[in-house]
């Protein structure tokens, strides 16, 4: 049996609009946007408390996740690729 692998493509755009949702600080959670309860995400007028940051210039996404083989049968052959840490850096 073969085993073809894909890496997800890379995301195209021209433009990225930033967002920026406070936390609760007592509590220690984010807020989150649920589509389902708040409706639409409108660009233009975000739902309290989310505030816009404003258009986004160079926005770079490093990953910076280790990878390691799993290991199966006598002998010892790869049997896939796991992650073993997630991790990426953000920058604008």
């Amino acid at each position: 049996m073969a085993t073809t692998w894909f890496s997800a493509p890379a995301p195209v755009t021209r433009r990225v609009q930033g967002y920026f949702a406070p936390v609760n600080r007592s509590a220690q959670t984010p807020v989150i946007f649920d589509p389902s309860e708040q409706g639409s995400f409108s660009l233009s007028t975000p739902p309290t408390p989310w505030i816009s940051l404003g258009w986004i210039q160079n926005l770079t996404r490093k990953p910076g996740s280790k990878t390691a083989a799993v290991f199966t049968g006598i002998p010892a052959s790869p049997l896939e690729q796991v992650r073993e840490t997630l991790e990426a850096q953000v920058s604008f």
